[in-house]
This record gives C-alpha cells, structure tokens and sequence, in this order.
C-alpha cells in the first residue's frame, strides 16, 4: 500500500469490524493517543484517494462515540482542558477552562501561581482531564507540557493567536450553547464567569477545538460554571502516587490489579457506570467542608446499618439501570433508538420503587439528599412516561421488538396490517415445510430472524443431510 503519488510503501494489517473497535477503543481510552480514520473516495478498491473522514483523541471522542460506546458503558470522564498564561509582575495569572462534555458543563478559574505550578497541578489532578490545549510551545509552557505528561494528561498545541478571540465572538458562541434558566435574560455577558477574561480566552479556544458550535445538538445545553479550588483538599501527583489512589493505566475493572491494588479499587463496588464515574470523582476531590463531610458519612452509616435496604438497592434496582448519561446524549443527538427510549422509560417506572425503599430508612440526610430530589425529577418525568406509552408498543416490546404502536397513524395501521399477514403466512409455511422434511415445527426447526439475512428457518447440523441434496431449498451460510 502507498499513499498517492508515492512509492513508499506503507505498512499496513487488516481488522476485523470487531477487533477494529476494540483497538480503538484501546487507543483512545486506554494508551491516550490519537486516532485518525481516512477513507479511500477513490473508484476503486486499488485507488489512493484517502480522505480524512474522522480524527478524536482522549478529550475529544464525539466523533467516536457511536463506535466507542454503542455496546459500552461509559466508565472513565473524558474532561478537556485549556490553558493561558498571563505574567502579571513575578507572578503568573493562569486562566483554564474545562469542558466536560459528558455532563454538558463549562468551568473557569483564576488563579495566581508559583514557578513550579503548584496550583495548577492541583487543579489538574481535580479535574482528571484527558486532554489539555496549549499555546505553541514556548519556554514557560514546556514546563507545563512536563506536568500534564507527569499527570497521563495529552496535550495539543494551537496557535497563539488562537487564544486572542475577540470577547464578542465567545460570548456569541456561548450564548449559542448554554442554558439559560426560565426568565433569565439570554446573555453570557451577564454571567460574572465571563468577566474572567484570561479563562474566557482559554474556553474559546477549547470550545473552537472541539467545534461544539457547528453541531446543533449542542446548543442550549450546557451549563458555565466557576471553579473553586478551596473546596477540596489540593493534591498534586506524588500525593495520588504515594496514596495510591488509582490503579495503574490500562487495569481491567475485573482484574485482581484494579480491585485490590488501589484506593478506588477497594472502594468502588458501585453497580452503575454513573457511580463508577462518581466514586473516581469523589477521590480526586477529598472535599474540606465539614458539613457536606458529616451528610455523606450519615448516609454511609444509614446504608451499613439497613443491609436489607442496602442489598435490595445494589442487587436488584442498581444493577437494571442502564449508562443514563449515554442514553441522554444520544437523545441529544439525535441517534436515539426506540429501545433507548424503552429504557429511560424502565428507569421512570423503577424510580417510584427506589423512592419508596429510601423512605423506609426515616433518615432526613438521605431524604433531604436523595429522596426529595427524585421525587422532584420523577414529577418532572410524568409527561415522558405518558408519551412513551401512548406511542410505543408495549405488547412488542415484550416479543423483543420496539415498535411505534399501529394506532398512532393510519399508514402505520396499514403497514402493522401488512406485516400482519406476512407474518401469518410465514407461520403456515413453517407447519408446511416442518410437514414436508418430518422435523418439528418449532424445535427441530425454527423460524427465525438475523438484521442481514432477514427472516429464515433453522435447522440443526444434524438435520441438514435431509435438505443438502434438495434443490426446493437455498442454504443460507451460517455466520451468525
């Protein structure tokens, strides 16, 4: 293989659909490098014309997200982050910005710092980014270069001039993107986050890296809030080293590595993606207010002494809710299935029974904390519960199909007619033909349905010498 125009031959291997996700997914989540995906728009499979069709990296995964998370539960943040410098005196004024796009938020901050960014290494480990965006290389950002490759954190460099937007032009990127509350008046220059200007510059550019403004999914959607360093207790990398906080890159959550050679593997016996992705918060953010200390540990004391509550939680409500986070996303976007749909509509139906549970407990901390806040969601949700069962069939889901219901349109009467009798028919030439090769309708053959062959019947290995010399049947090759 050799780009076009060249005759330098490139080495290349071949992947199967399956194994080329699973290396991606390795790339982008795991060993933090970038992926770059070209696509031959040449005539023929033998033309050069390779075309960059997607690129992602570990703060940077939209474009990826179908093929990363499609089948996976989200475990891990993917938080971008970007930096700017300002030397005011002997002190520096670093202004960064933070875009979690997995909870749809902006944070900003100020701070001053020391020659040895102190600070901003606290911030880092805080944070947990995957990906940081630089000015062009220089001297004094060579030194933060070193850090966040010390805290497994990937950087990009853009130009200088990147981070020299006009305000007017964030602002009107941000008015396009965030969520303004009922009543408030539509404009991030009213915001005192905004007033932040060397942060602001920062959010600019990340926002411009990550071309949030170019798709419409996003606008209205997210959240700009300020960041406050002194609500936790500051850790830099030797600290989360020594304490061993966190198991080492790449540690399977089944392993013995990551269960028992780790603060976090010790501790982490969430059953949801969404706690998983909590408790690693929670560690990288050792909080210092005492009251909000003294609220988590009540409820801790709470769940160790009701063990009947506690199990019926973890065992049986936990372990049926999906990754809400991707599903909503996907919603956003979108992409969203009916059988996405089904299954924010199972949680909807499950949060009255968790609810119910909780307040068996009589604890005001859980139900000031957790109790009251669903109930105000589970209101909120009555109208998303009425429509799904208004629109979907529930009776074909129960078959495994997600189907919009017959009656909710005259053409889908028409075609829910249709498919009536096709189906009909297909069940009277299963008797026929379970008849004609004397094999049971329903065991010995199946009648059966596969996305890229449609429907068929089955029959066992054994059985297949009844049909190999008959020319009344096509064998279908056996690939799934």
């Amino acid at each position: 293989m050799a780009p076009a125009g060249s005759d330098v031959e490139v080495p290349y291997v071949v992947l199967s659909k399956n194994n080329f996700e699973s290396f991606v997914r390795d790339l982008l989540l795991v060993r933090n490098y970038r992926v770059e995906v070209y696509t031959n728009k040449g005539p023929t499979k033998t033309s050069n014309d390779w075309v960059l069709e997607f690129k992602g990296s570990p703060g940077n995964l939209s474009q990826f997200e179908d093929l990363l998370f499609a089948n996976n539960d989200m475990v891990a943040g993917s938080a971008l982050i970007a930096l700017h410098v300002k030397q005011q005196g002997k002190q520096k004024m670093i202004g960064i910005a933070c875009i979690e796009n997995n909870e749809r938020t902006f944070s900003v901050s100020e701070f001053m710092d020391n020659d040895f960014y102190s600070e901003l290494e606290a911030m880092v480990v805080l944070l947990g980014p995957k990906e940081c965006v630089l000015p062009s290389s220089d001297a004094e950002y060579e030194r933060i270069k070193t850090l966040m490759e010390r805290n497994n954190v990937i950087v990009t460099l853009k130009k200088k001039q990147d981070f020299s937007l006009e305000k007017n032009d964030i602002i009107q990127d941000l008015n396009k993107l965030l969520r303004f509350a009922k009543g408030q008046q539509e404009s991030a220059n009213t915001m005192p986050e905004t007033t932040k200007t060397i942060a602001l510059a920062a959010l600019g550019v990340a926002i411009r890296y990550l071309e949030l403004v170019n798709d419409p999914s996003n606008h209205g959607h997210y959240e700009l809030k300020m960041l406050n360093l002194k609500r936790f207790v500051h850790l830099d990398a030797a600290a989360v080293s020594a304490l061993n906080l966190f198991p080492k890159p790449g540690a399977l959550m089944n392993s013995i590595a990551f269960k028992w050679h780790s603060v976090l593997g010790v501790l982490d016996r969430c059953r949801t993606p969404q706690g998983h992705r909590l408790m690693a918060q929670w560690l990288k953010q050792p909080l210092r207010s005492y009251d909000i200390i003294k609220d988590r540990h009540d409820i801790v004391e709470c769940f160790v002494d009701s063990a009947t509550v506690r199990s019926e939680l973890h065992d049986i409500h936990m372990k049926r809710l999906p990754d809400i986070l991707i599903v909503v996303k996907k919603l956003l976007r979108k992409k969203a299935s009916l059988q996405d749909i089904f299954r924010l509509y199972q949680v909807v139906l499950r949060m009255p029974k968790i609810i119910r549970l909780l307040e068996t407990l009589e604890n005001p901390t859980v139900r000031n904390i957790i109790t009251d806040p669903m109930k105000d969601t589970l209101a909120d949700l009555k109208l998303f519960k009425s429509m799904v069962e208004q629109i979907l069939d529930l009776e074909a889901v129960e078959r495994g199909e997600y189907l919009v219901k017959h009656t909710f349109d005259d053409q889908l009467k028409e075609f829910k007619e249709q498919m009536d009798d096709l189906e009909s028919k297909m069940k009277r030439l299963h008797g026929k033909v379970a008849d004609e090769l004397g094999l049971e309708a329903g065991s010995s053959i199946k009648l059966e349905f596969v996305g890229h062959h449609g429907f068929h019947f089955r029959i066992s290995l054994k059985d297949e010498t009844i049909i190999r010399k008959s020319t009344k049947y096509q064998m279908v090759l056996n690939d799934f």
